[in-house]
């Protein structure tokens, strides 16, 4: 009997679990079992989280290396799949490796920047494969391990949870933005409100924002704006924004391919991933705030072109393998692994 573990976050809602549930469907011939790493963190204070997150050390980290081990039970496993692997032991992916043929690591974050790991960097050649979206980081992956090890893939949607919910007829004129907090995101959505817009912003660190620039144009939608929540507040607005992090040079992101497939407008930068993915007729592009806000008012005026942008960028991403398990399909195949 083959068996697969999955270490990683198995909360629904999160991407780790929409990956865990897609792996599950493409091995139908295994005994598919979970780590879930949130067990412990929810059994953890939050100062030693917080300890744990920003120093990769104490007892959150012990007990999710105790969970893991413990969870790892069989005396063998086909392959066992790492999702974010930053607080484990050297010591616990020898273990792994010991009841393996197939150790994998994914992460779809950065490696080498807010989530380094000194672990995770101790324990990078016990694993069989190293899969990253981060396409920036790939000569540090390099500088690490052989080339063979390291898989590049793309970010992905869910479509399950990601499709369109509100037909554009009954679509809001508002742009949205669902995601953490960060100077350079305020101040493009602080330019939208002057500009006249509506906004509806949901996601963590935006409550002084929200207090400060308190206006009829601007809907807060809390904190977590989760799994269907979020698939409908995207799916409900003419425009989303697919703003991507400045803590690090990153070039797409899940937004890049969730808002389209969700049916709604992707308004994103300019780069050479996202111009890759994307024509100037699949997606709104912007290279300044200010070109921003005059295609937004475009748009606004002229919602028939919208609305068949908006098509042509669901299209794209629905008929192009940027869902989970096109995505992890391939990745399957690359790693020698089959149902």
């Amino acid at each position: 009997m083959k068996r697969f573990l999955y270490i990683g976050q198995y909360e629904p809602g999160c991407t780790s679990r929409m990956r865990a549930d897609t792996l599950l469907e493409l091995l139908p011939g295994y005994v598919f079992e979970v780590a879930d790493t949130l067990i412990p963190f929810r059994q953890t204070s939050r100062l030693l989280r917080s300890l744990g997150f920003r120093f990769k050390c104490g007892p959150l980290v012990a007990r999710i290396n105790r969970m893991v081990l413990a969870c790892a039970q069989q005396q063998s496993y086909e392959a066992i799949w790492v999702d974010k692997g930053v607080f484990l032991t050297r010591e616990t992916l020898k273990t792994l490796r010991s009841k393996t043929g197939l150790l994998i690591h994914y992460t779809p974050d950065a490696a080498w920047y807010a989530n380094r790991s000194r672990h995770f960097e101790r324990g990078m050649d016990l694993y069989d494969f190293l899969i990253t979206t981060k396409s920036f980081e790939m000569d540090w992956y390099l500088s690490r391990v052989p080339r063979g090890k390291v898989l590049l893939t793309t970010q992905g949607f869910d479509p399950q949870v990601h499709y369109p919910r509100v037909p554009f007829q009954d679509k809001v004129p508002c742009i949205t933005f669902i995601g953490l907090c960060e100077p350079a995101r305020e101040k493009l959505v602080a330019l939208l409100l002057c500009s006249g817009l509506e906004v509806h912003l949901g996601g963590t660190g935006w409550t002084s924002f929200v207090h400060e620039h308190a206006s009829e144009n601007l809907v807060y939608l809390g904190e977590r704006v989760m799994h269907d929540a979020y698939a409908h507040e995207i799916s409900r607005s003419f425009f989303a924004l697919g703003c991507l992090s400045k803590r690090f040079p990153e070039l797409h992101t899940t937004r890049t391919f969730e808002i389209p497939a969700c049916g709604t407008a992707l308004v994103t930068e300019l780069n050479e991933e996202t111009r890759r993915f994307f024509s100037p007729q699949q997606a709104v592009f912007y290279d300044s705030p200010e070109s921003l806000t005059q295609q937004l008012c475009y748009y606004l005026e002229h919602p028939s072109e919208l609305e068949q942008l908006t098509i042509m960028g669901h299209q794209r991403v629905t008929l192009s393998g940027y869902d989970y398990p096109s995505i992890l399909k391939s990745l399957l195949k690359a790693v020698h692994l089959h149902p």
